[in-house]
């Protein structure tokens, strides 16, 4: 047993890192309409690269977060966070969303 054992006892331990990405299904959905032919405009092509992750916590709370060119600033590592406690979507960095993430699990 080394001497930091107990760092892994702390409760919460969820953090940006953990957060899994995927294709949002807004851009899944506009993938499919340029399929079926419709003419691409602005928004729907700053659609079409977002990214989606939302992970639930053991005590029923949740949080979801979305990158892409229209939705947040992904160079500038701004994203837009919604979650349980937020009564509407607000942009955060990569270090507000791990302690946004940490009062989510408390």
């Amino acid at each position: 047993m080394s001497d930091f054992d107990w760092i892994n006892d702390i409760k919460p331990h969820y953090r940006f890192e953990h957060l899994e990405f995927g294709p949002h299904p807004i851009s899944v959905n506009m993938r499919k309409e340029f399929e079926q032919n419709v003419p691409p405009n602005r928004i729907i092509n700053s659609m079409l690269d977002w990214e989606w992750a939302k992970m639930h916590f053991k005590n029923d709370h949740w949080i979801s977060v979305v990158m892409g060119t229209h939705m947040s600033n992904k160079e500038m590592g701004i994203y837009e966070v919604f979650s349980s406690i937020l009564e509407e979507p607000v942009s955060m960095n990569v270090d507000e969303i791990n302690q946004h993430m940490f009062d989510l699990q408390k």
